[in-house]
């Protein structure tokens, strides 16, 4: 994961986008995300949306409830 981040970081914000909106930086994000799903990594047979359809049975599933990922200190 943290790998993507960092290939998107690079592939898609730079040089900084130029956007009207934080909308239609979202949106500009998403339709780059969902392209990502037909993409194919040099050696692999399936693409990465067809890999993410088999591995997806195999995930745990999200909690049913909000994880707080973060920790909040009050200063005194």
């Amino acid at each position: 994961m943290e790998g993507l981040v960092g290939y998107s970081r690079r592939n898609w914000l730079v040089p900084i986008p130029e956007c009207d909106s934080w909308d239609e930086l979202n949106s500009m994000l998403l339709e780059k995300c969902l392209a990502e799903g037909t993409r194919q990594l040099r050696g692999m047979e399936m693409t990465i949306g067809q890999a993410m359809t088999v591995e997806k049975p195999q995930l745990l599933p999200l909690p049913s409830e909000q994880y707080p990922c973060y920790t909040l200190h009050l200063m005194s």
